[in-house]
This record gives structure tokens, C-alpha cells and sequence, in this order.
């Protein structure tokens, strides 16, 4: 069997180029991808302007954080672990990740920073407004800045990647979603 057949369909992680350096992004994210897990790891060209999916057959979407947060990234604008990720086929799956996802950050937040790209189908299924009411549910407020704890969530055609945690510098002008726990309450 093929690493390629071995290979999840959720990445492990997303990554979002700065605005137009797609190519010098594509190859930071495959020189990411290859550090952290050199015999399965790949990185992705998604259609999608400036945004990268990597693949790993071995690493974990922790792996990606730390070893984002290790090296200068200087193309790249933001590094998205799919701590959760799955194909969604309805809104309903969206909003149960979406609220699973929630129960990971840790207790006693209030504030977050809710960052939110849909691209593709995924742009239909969810509504960022219904998101946003599920955070005012569970007792969060989203804000622009002024906070480290983050949920950021990703679509790219069907799949769908929530990544909870904390804003972590990964370059002069890089973010990384590092996540802080990863097991669900």
C-alpha cells in the first residue's frame, strides 16, 4: 500500500499564504510538511488562492504547531492544525464539530479570537451567524484582538477543520493555532 493510499482525507494541517506569495508559501509548507514526517508528508495546492493543505501519513496536527513555531516562516500568514477535521456532508455535522470543539478550550475562557474561512461548498453548509451563536451559547465572546485563546475555522470544499487554542508567532508576520489541549472535556 502507497503512502498516498494510507493518507487520511482530513490534513493535518491548513496553511494560509500572505497575499501574493502563494508560490514561496507552497514551498515552505512542503519544506514544513517533509521536517515533520519525511517518508509521508505532503503538501497540497487546494484551488483555492494562497491555501495549502498538508498531509501526513505519521504526524499529528501538534506535530505541525511546534515545529511551525521552531522555524521563521516568512510566506506564510497562518498555520491551522485540523485538531478536529472531517468531511461534512450537512450543516448539522459543521455545528456538532464546531460545539465539540468549544469543550477543548480550557476552563474559564470567555474571550476568543474567532477567526472563520469558507471556502467552496463549505461557504453553504455553514453559517458563520449560527456559529456565532452556538460561541454566545457557551458562554464565549468573540473579539477581534486583545486575546490568545482562538478558534479558528477552515473550510475547503467538504472538509471542515476547527482548530482550538492559543495564538503562537510562527514568523514576523506568521500565526500558528497552537493547541493547548486536545482532549475533549
Amino acid at each position: 500500500m502507497s503512502s498516498e493510499e494510507r493518507m487520511s482525507e482530513c490534513p493535518v494541517a491548513l496553511v494560509v499564504a500572505q497575499p501574493r506569495r502563494h508560490t514561496w508559501a507552497l514551498e515552505e509548507a512542503w519544506d514544513l510538511a517533509v521536517s515533520i514526517d519525511p517518508e509521508t508528508s505532503r503538501a497540497v495546492e487546494t484551488g483555492y488562492p494562497g491555501v495549502i493543505l498538508i498531509y501526513s501519513g505519521r504526524a499529528a496536527p501538534l506535530d505541525v504547531a511546534r515545529r511551525a513555531i521552531a522555524v521563521e516562516l516568512g510566506f506564510i500568514q497562518r498555520v491551522v492544525p485540523a485538531v478536529i477535521c472531517g468531511r461534512i456532508r450537512e450543516s448539522r455535522e459543521a455545528y456538532s464539530m464546531f460545539e465539540t470543539a468549544l469543550k477543548i478550550l480550557p476552563a474559564g475562557v470567555r474571550k476568543v479570537l474567532f477567526i472563520s474561512s469558507l471556502r467552496g461548498p463549505s461557504k453553504d453548509m455553514v453559517d458563520v451567524a449560527r456559529l456565532s451563536e452556538i460561541l454566545a451559547r457557551a458562554g464565549l465572546k468573540p473579539v477581534k484582538r486583545g486575546v490568545q485563546e482562538v478558534v479558528d475555522v477552515e473550510g475547503v470544499d467538504d472538509i471542515l477543520i476547527i482548530s482550538p487554542g492559543i495564538i503562537r508567532k510562527c514568523g514576523l508576520r506568521c500565526i500558528v493555532v497552537y493547541p493547548v489541549h486536545t482532549a475533549v472535556k
